[in-house]
């Protein structure tokens, strides 16, 4: 069986994985992305599975600054908590759908072979035009993250079943309330 650590390092080359993905992407269609740093119209995440409030919480541990920061307005939940003046406090250890929100995805459970994840990338290329190799395969990143998360549930000694599946809010990991995360860090 694996260690936690192993589990971390592996959801680690998944995310560096991800980022690269991105940059590839980027260069090979430099005009079509909108994302810039002050945009935050895709920060609406409002949960997490355990992995990655694992990886959050440890973040924020290393770096209390990421908590030090003016919250958002508490009757908003529309915006994630993390944002401030549109700007990630966990940038580092943001989730995948973070690292892959903006990109083409593909996926079986789609109408069209593929589809845009944001409104303002990609609106001036037909996708028809956009080969396969620059739209990410959403159905293998989730499912590497579901088994990353399920392995680190068992290793954490949570079980199967509700636990694996159970989400940790984001407000409470940065109003730093981990009393759900105790067992992970």
């Amino acid at each position: 069986m694996a260690t936690s650590q192993e589990i971390l390092d592996r959801y680690s080359k998944l995310t560096a994985w991800c980022d690269a993905f991105w940059q590839r992407v980027v260069a090979r269609f430099p005009d079509q992305f909108a994302c810039a740093t002050g945009c935050g119209i895709c920060c609406t995440l409002s949960s997490v599975n355990q992995i990655e409030a694992a990886v959050i919480a440890g973040h924020c541990a290393a770096h209390p600054e990421a908590l030090r920061s003016p919250l958002p307005d508490p009757a908003n939940d529309e915006w994630c908590p993390f944002l401030t003046d549109d700007t990630c406090r966990i940038y580092a250890a943001r989730p995948l759908i973070c690292r892959t929100h903006g990109l083409l995805l593909r996926s079986s459970d789609f109408t069209d072979r593929i589809a845009a994840s944001c409104p303002f990338n990609f609106a001036t290329v037909e996708f028809e035009d956009v080969g396969e190799e620059f739209a990410l395969d959403a159905e293998k990143i989730s499912l590497n993250l579901a088994r990353l998360n399920a392995a680190w549930c068992m290793v954490k000694g949570m079980g199967k079943g509700k636990d694996a599946t159970e989400r940790v809010r984001l407000k409470e990991l940065a109003e730093g309330k981990n009393e759900e995360c105790s067992h992970i860090s």
